[in-house]
């Protein structure tokens, strides 16, 4: 391998090609240890898709077949007429539930559709979402607690955001509730289930049948969303 290739983090590059709306495209594959999303590049060369190590190629693949208008039509573009390199980073991560790009621009950060537009320079991207998750986090935790307070009668003393890389939640004895950050990528019903199994723990600090009792009086399908964590929980906490 180059050394520059090396210095760049680059670890493989491979050709791949995909069936999109019926139209079959080839694409370059590239693999870099710096990459913390999804990118794509789209010039007279083709489909360049540079990601993370540890994304698979099947939720590549899934990514792509979601934006197989946008990447048909620039493609089109350059095979019709000349123009400028254009690059969309698309977030290996979901925003309650929806996958969602992540674009770069000079107005305040934001939620849209299909996007999260981060204000920061290029390069700047995880860190700027992870500071705009975070205020995030705290308004929505905060209000859906209030919400579903009297489904389960009891609220917390005080409310922190938590950084664990292994565990979604806590609860001391004091009455404090810890909820990861990293939550908002998941679906709103998945993290009221989360919520929910940490104000249970104001009434029974352990995991004992009362406990999942209580849980399953205000969420019924607690089993699902535990489930659902579980197979998505190493995804969302790779930011």
């Amino acid at each position: 391998m180059p050394e520059s290739a090396r210095n760049k983090g680059l670890l493989r590059a491979e050709q791949h090609h995909i069936l999109l709306a019926t139209t079959p495209v080839n694409y370059q594959l590239k693999r870099s240890a710096k990459r913390r999303s999804i990118g794509l590049q789209i010039s007279g060369q083709g489909l360049v898709v540079s990601a993370p190590p540890a994304v698979s190629h099947i939720y590549i693949e899934a990514l792509l077949k979601t934006k197989a208008g946008w990447i048909l039509s620039k493609l089109q573009r350059w095979q019709t007429e000349a123009g400028n390199l254009e690059q969309v980073d698309l977030s290996a991560i979901d925003w309650l539930g929806q996958p969602k790009k992540l674009l770069i621009h000079t107005g305040p950060t934001r939620v849209t559709d299909d996007a999260i537009w981060l204000a920061c320079k290029a390069g700047e991207e995880t860190r700027a979402l992870g500071k705009f998750m975070q205020a995030a986090a705290m308004q929505y935790f905060s209000a859906r607690i209030e919400q579903l307070k009297p489904s389960i009668s009891i609220r917390p003393i005080s409310l922190h955001l938590s950084h664990a890389k292994t565990r979604w939640g806590s609860c001391s004895s004091a009455g404090a509730i810890r909820l990861n950050w990293r939550l908002m990528q998941a679906p709103p019903a998945v993290i009221d289930y989360v919520l929910i199994h940490e104000l249970a723990h104001l009434r029974e600090l352990n995991h004992s049948d009362r406990f999942w009792q209580i849980v399953a009086s205000v969420c019924p399908n607690y089993k699902h969303h535990r489930q659902f964590l579980r197979q998505n929980g190493a995804r969302y906490f790779a930011w």
